[in-house]
């Protein structure tokens, strides 16, 4: 299935979640668009919390790089776009402050 066939899945952070975590996650599966200097790519935020995202990639890039992300929130007729930090670099992922 391509990544514009992909369903648009939505999410709810207002529920109260026990975690060990300072500010907890949802887990998810939005569209996102990134862009990274010069490099731009189609993915999905696999979870999200009022600090950062998640976003699936097997795309390595460095700690530190600045990126913008654009992407839909339920509701909403207009993407948010959205600047970030990329805070850990994973095998299966970035995450994204």
């Amino acid at each position: 299935m391509k990544y514009q066939d992909q369903p648009i899945t939505t999410i709810e952070l207002d529920n109260y979640e026990t975690t060990m975590r300072e500010n907890p996650r949802k887990q998810c599966s939005i569209k996102v668009q990134c862009h990274i200097q010069n490099r731009s790519f189609n993915s999905y935020i696999i979870d999200i919390s009022t600090v950062g995202v998640f976003i699936e990639t097997s795309k390595n890039f460095s700690v530190g790089q600045k990126m913008a992300l654009k992407f839909y929130m339920p509701k909403h007729h207009q993407p948010l776009r959205l600047n970030g930090v990329i805070a850990w670099n994973g095998l299966q992922g970035i995450g994204v402050k």
